[in-house]
């Protein structure tokens, strides 16, 4: 067997996958799988307010060809707009693989995301993604740049790079199993605004007196001048809120946050399940909602037949 290699789309494609290729490259595949996260980043941003552990089921077929199509469902928790019901997402996709060498792929994709009605998940205000990824890997050393092209009710580009050491082990319980560990640390750069106009949207009247009066911009925490109420006071205090600071709805691409992470892999025939603690350190401030160092837990158990 030529090699055996895992790609990993996360929340944001969201498809767990890896493939095991023959020497000349000559065969189909199928994978499915299923998948748990423990909560939700989305380019950089994990809300604080709430957890939302997501379940990711997916399948994808792989052609000797190079290319690949996939579908993924996801059940995202506390993700509508009370932050208590769960939101769901579909994900259809399809992408092509380039083998430059032995060490170093390229791989383009699309992906179209269907969002539930209810949904005010960080994701929902994409509905289509472009990414380009250039990989290497070695016996004990990868590392892959990922850039991404994102639209829908907001247009945002994202851009992501990881390094890991690894090492493998045969043989460990089994006769034809492989654990493989990595040591990993990447960085992201984004639009760290994309979410403020969403966010804007879910404040309440109380919320929004709050930011003006913490941040000066008013004198009264009851602010209201105009004696308002209901659906027209909220109106007028946004209104405030965009005239005072309206560079907080235009983008701002900055490296929104360094991440750690220890994928561990185990696989048997064609099985394998996986288990990844990932920490995120935020390194860019946003003024509308607090980002905190953020720790994710994800594991996940997928199958692959030949075709």
């Amino acid at each position: 067997m030529k090699k055996i290699f895992g790609i990993l789309i996360t929340i944001s494609i969201s498809v767990n996958l890896y493939a095991q290729t023959s020497e000349n490259d000559s065969s189909d595949y199928f994978l499915a799988a299923f998948d748990y996260a423990s909560n939700t980043n989305t380019f950089g941003v994990t809300l604080n307010e709430v957890k939302q552990p997501n379940y990711l089921f997916s399948g994808m077929f792989i052609s000797r060809y190079k290319f690949d199509l996939s579908y993924a469902a996801i059940i995202t928790d506390n993700a509508d707009k009370n932050y208590s019901e769960p939101a769901t997402e579909h994900n259809f996709g399809i992408g092509y693989t380039i083998d430059l060498s032995k060490n170093i792929y390229l791989y383009a994709s699309y992906t179209h995301l269907e969002h539930s009605s209810n949904s005010f998940a960080l994701k929902s205000v994409f509905s289509d993604i472009a990414q380009f990824d250039a990989n290497f890997f070695s016996e004990y050393y990868s590392a892959s740049i990922t850039a991404s092209y994102i639209w829908g009710r907001k247009n945002m580009v994202f851009v992501s790079v990881s390094n890991a050491m690894e090492y493998s082990f045969q043989s460990v319980i089994s006769r034809d199993d492989l654990l493989t560990v990595q040591l990993g640390v990447g960085a992201n750069l984004s639009d760290i605004n994309y979410y403020n106009s969403i966010q804007l949207e879910e404040f309440t009247a109380e919320d929004l007196r709050k930011y003006l009066f913490e941040r000066g911009y008013i004198n009264n925490p009851n602010y209201n001048p105009n004696g308002y109420s209901g659906e027209r006071l909220l109106n007028y205090l946004k209104n405030e809120i965009l005239t005072r600071r309206p560079d907080l709805f235009e983008s701002n691409y900055k490296l929104s946050t360094i991440d750690l992470y220890l994928p561990v892999y185990y696989s048997i025939q064609n099985f394998m399940f996986s288990v990844t603690p990932y920490l995120t350190f935020p390194t860019a401030n946003n003024d509308l909602y607090e980002q905190n160092t953020a720790f994710q837990l994800v594991g996940g158990v997928s199958y692959f037949f030949e075709l």
